[in-house]
C-alpha cells in the first residue's frame, strides 16, 4: 500500500528548507559524457532538471510519499544546474542521497508517467522526448555530480541510395506513447493504457532520422518505419520481433534501389550506459564460456615456468584466433586482458596435454569493432592460487572489407588455406573468382574476397581470408561454405583453422549436424591438398527483390580488384592443371 501511495503522490513542492539560490544551496553538476543525452554532446543552456533529496532511514534511501526536498526545480547555465527559487540546503556533516529527472515535470514522484511527443521533427520536442534520470548514495558534499543516463529508447535510420536527394521525412508508426517510470526500482516500460501514435522524427544529419519512444516489443513482420521521398511513400516491415530496450538505442539503414526501400545493417547498441563487458567485446575480444571480470589485469610473480605463446599475429574484426600455451606446470585458469583496458576474461581449459610439458588452446573472438594494434595480457593461476608473471603477445589489426554478409577464415601457420562460398544461385566467391566494384542504380558497390593469403604458398603470414557481400547483393536462400588446404606449404606443423559468419552483425546458425558457428578444426602436419570440405551451410531470408538480385549477380559487370602475383600464378596454374 506505502508504495501505491507513492506512486499515486505528485511532487508538491513543499517542505523545502529555506535558501535564496545563490548562497549555501547544493550546486549539481553533470558529468558530460560523449552521449549524455539526446544530443549526445552535453546539457545546453536553460535545461531544467527536477531533484529529490532524501535523508537517510539507516541503509533505506528510496524515495517516500514526501522527501527532505521534492522535484526542486533547478537550470543549467552552461557549467552547473542551480535552481530556480529557494535551493536545497544542508548542514556541512549532513549526508543527503539525490534523484534527478530530465527534463522536469511539473508532477512526477517516485514513479509517474511520462508522454512522447507525436511530432519529434524540431530539436525542442526531440530533447525533450529524451527521459534521463540519475540516483546517487548519500553524500556530504555540497557540490554533486550527476551522471545521467537514457532511459527510453532511440530508433535511428540511416536512409542511402541513388537519387536520394530532396524532400524526405521519416515516421514512426503505431507505437505505444506513453511510459510509466518507477525511480525506487529503476524500471522504465510502456504504458499499455498509452495511446498508439506515428512519431515524426528529428533529422539529426543529411539522411538520418531518430525518434525515441518508450521501451516496448515490436512483433515481427509489422510495419513500423514510414519513409517519404519527394512526394513517393516507402513503408518498412520489421525483419524480427524487435525489443526497444530500456537506454538502448537501436540503428537501421535503409536503401533505396530501383523504387524499393532495402534493409540493410542494423544493430541495438548502448546508448550511454554500456557496460565494459559489452565495450571490451565489441572493441577487442571475448572468450566463450569465460567468465569476464570488471577489475583491473594484475599479474603474479611467479616466472619459474616460463611460457611459450604462439598465435597468429594477424587480426580482422569479427575474425577468430587461437592462443596456444606450452609451459611444464599445470594450471587451472589463464586470464587475459588489453594493455591499457579495464577488465579480463577468465578462462578455464577444458584439457590439457600432461607429459613432459602441458599445452593449451584458448580461442578468442575478435570484436566487430575491432580496429586497432592490441598488446594482449597473459598470465596463469594455479589451483593454490598462485599467479605467473604476466606475458605480452601483439596482434597486428589488417582492414578488411564488411557488408551484411561476412564471413572469416582464420588459421595458425602459414600454409595456403582458401575460403569458398556458393550463393543461393550458384555463384561460386573464390579465389578463382573474388568481385570486386560494380555500380548499381548509380552507387558504387564492392563485394567478394577481399583477402587470399598465401597464395601458392608465396608466405604473407596474414593467415586470414575474407568475404563480404553488401545489403544490395544478399540472396535469399542456402548459402555454403568450403574451406580448402589448397597447398601445405609446410609437412612439419600442423594447422588450426575455424570460420566466423555474421549477417548485420549477428553470428548466424550452422545448419549441419554437429557443427557450430564458429565452426573449427585441424589439418594434420601431413595432410594432402584439395579437400574442398563443406563446413558450414545457412540459410538467409531479407526479403529482397530477389531475382533483380540474382540477375545483378550473375550478368553485372565488375573490375576487379588488383592481384599480386602469387595470385596470378596460382590462377594460372588452375587453368594448367585443368588443362
Amino acid at each position: 500500500m506505502s508504495a501505491l501511495l507513492i506512486g499515486l503522490t505528485g511532487c508538491s513542492e513543499k517542505d523545502i528548507p529555506a535558501g535564496n539560490g545563490n548562497s549555501g544551496d547544493v550546486i549539481f553538476r553533470a558529468v558530460m559524457n560523449p552521449s549524455v543525452r539526446s544530443t549526445e554532446t552535453e546539457f545546453e543552456a536553460n535545461d531544467a532538471i527536477g531533484v529529490f533529496a532524501v535523508r537517510p532511514d539507516g541503509t533505506n534511501i528510496d524515495l517516500r510519499a514526501s522527501n527532505y526536498a521534492d522535484n526542486v526545480k533547478h537550470i543549467f547555465d552552461g557549467v552547473s544546474f542551480r535552481a530556480e527559487g529557494d535551493g536545497i540546503k544542508k548542514d556541512e556533516d549532513e549526508y543527503l542521497a539525490y534523484y534527478a529527472v530530465y527534463p522536469y515535470q511539473v508532477t512526477c514522484g517516485a514513479s509517474f508517467n511520462f508522454v512522447v511527443a507525436a511530432d519529434q521533427s524540431t530539436h525542442e520536442a526531440y530533447t525533450s522526448g529524451d527521459l534521463c534520470t540519475v540516483s546517487t548514495t548519500a553524500l556530504k558534499e555540497a557540490e554533486v555530480e550527476l551522471k545521467f543516463y537514457h532511459r527510453l529508447s532511440r530508433l535511428v535510420v540511416n536512409v542511402s541510395g541513388f537519387n536520394i536527394a530532396g524532400n524526405l521525412d521519416m515516421e514512426l508508426i503505431n507505437v505505444y506513447s506513453g511510459a510509466i517510470a518507477d525511480l525506487n526500482s529503476n524500471t522504465f516500460t510502456a504504458d499499455p493504457s498509452s495511446e498508439k501514435i506515428n512519431i515524426k522524427a528529428n533529422q539529426e544529419s543529411a539522411n538520418s532520422y531518430s525518434v525515441i519512444i518508450p521501451p516496448q516489443t515490436i512483433a515481427a513482420n509489422q510495419e513500423l518505419v514510414k519513409v517519404n521521398l519527394n512526394g513517393r511513400e516507402f513503408r518498412i516491415k520489421t525483419p524480427s520481433a524487435l525489443e526497444f530496450a530500456s537506454g538502448r538505442s537501436y540503428s537501421l539503414n535503409a536503401t533505396v534501389i530501383n523504387g524499393e526501400i532495402v534493409l540493410g545493417t542494423g544493430q541495438i547498441v548502448p546508448w550511454d550506459n554500456q557496460t565494459v563487458e559489452d565495450k571490451f567485446t565489441e572493441n577487442f575480444f571475448a572468450i566463450e564460456d569465460a567468465n569476464f571480470v570488471n577489475a583491473e589485469f594484475t599479474e603474479g610473480s611467479d616466472s619459474s615456468d616460463p611460457f611459450e605463446i604462439s598465435a597468429n599475429e594477424s587480426a580482422l574484426a569479427g575474425g577468430m584466433n587461437f592462443i596456444t600455451i606450452n609451459c611444464d606446470q599445470e594450471y587451472e585458469a589463464f586470464e587475459l586482458s588489453v594493455k591499457g583496458q579495464t577488465g579480463y576474461w577468465e578462462y578455464y581449459p577444458e584439457s590439457a596435454t600432461t607429459r613432459s610439458s602441458h599445452s593449451y588452446t584458448i580461442p578468442i573472438l575478435y570484436g566487430t569493432s575491432f580496429a586497432q594494434d592490441m598488446e594482449m595480457l597473459v598470465c596463469g593461476r594455479k589451483q593454490d592460487g598462485t599467479k605467473s608473471i604476466g606475458y605480452n603477445v601483439n596482434f597486428n589489426y589488417v582492414e578488411s572489407k564488411s557488408g551484411d554478409l561476412n564471413i572469416n577464415l582464420t588459421f595458425s601457420t602459414p600454409k595456403d588455406v582458401d575460403l569458398h562460398l556458393y550463393t543461393p544461385s550458384g555463384k561460386h566467391i573464390y579465389y578463382g573468382d573474388r568481385g570486386g566494384t560494380t555500380t548499381i542504380d548509380g552507387e558504387s558497390v564492392e563485394y567478394g574476397l577481399d583477402h587470399d593469403s598465401n597464395a601458392a604458398c608465396s608466405l604473407d603470414y596474414l593467415n586470414n581470408e575474407n568475404i563480404f557481400i553488401p545489403a544490395q547483393l544478399i540472396e535469399e536462400g542456402t548459402y555454403r561454405v568450403v574451406v580448402n588446404m589448397y597447398s601445405n606449404c609446410d609437412h612439419n606443423v600442423s594447422c588450426d583453422w575455424s570460420v566466423v559468419a555474421r549477417y548485420r552483425g549477428e553470428i548466424i546458425p550452422n545448419e549441419m549436424d554437429g557443427l557450430g558457428n564458429p565452426v573449427a578444426d585441424t589439418y594434420s602436419p601431413s595432410c594432402g591438398s584439395g579437400d574442398m570440405t563443406t563446413v558450414m551451410t545457412f540459410t538467409l531470408h531479407p526479403g529482397t527483390n530477389q531475382n533483380r538480385v540474382r540477375n545483378l549477380l550473375q550478368n553485372m559487370k565488375v573490375t576487379p580488384r588488383k592481384l599480386t602475383k602469387a595470385e596470378k600464378d596460382k590462377i594460372e596454374d588452375d587453368y594448367y592443371d585443368n588443362k
